[in-house]
């Protein structure tokens, strides 16, 4: 994996951000579409795909990426950690722009999945 910034360095790069003038939801619909995006680009003939969305903002990006691949004509099974009521503003969002099903997380969500995106801790 080529690592180009570490996790410290991505919390700065988005606080930098946001204080610039970016929304915060602008950041996760980018960073959720872009994994759409190599989803699509990498994996040309897959047609079902896993997310795994946490508590946390990697959790709103999953979300974002689900939805972007719904749109796409994937099926898609999302499984979530976490109390919803709880996820912070941004994510709370995204997962509210979700439209399909959210499961608790749960190894069947991988049964006869092509492609497993995980957006479940991390930056």
């Amino acid at each position: 994996m080529l690592e180009l910034l570490t996790a410290k360095e991505m919390g700065r790069a988005d606080k930098l951000a946001i204080k610039g003038g970016v929304a915060g939801a602008v950041l996760m619909e980018n960073a959720g579409r872009s994994v759409a995006d190599e989803v699509s680009l990498r994996f040309p003939d897959a047609s079902r795909v896993a997310i795994l969305c946490g508590p946390g903002n990697n959790g709103g990006d999953g979300f974002v990426a689900a939805r972007r691949l719904l749109e796409r004509g994937y099926f898609v099974r999302l499984g979530f950690d976490g109390d919803p009521s709880a996820l912070p503003a941004d994510a709370a969002e995204m997962a509210a722009r979700y439209s399909g099903t959210i499961q608790p997380l749960d190894p069947a969500l991988f049964d006869h999945a092509d492609v497993i995106v995980d957006g479940l801790f991390g930056a």
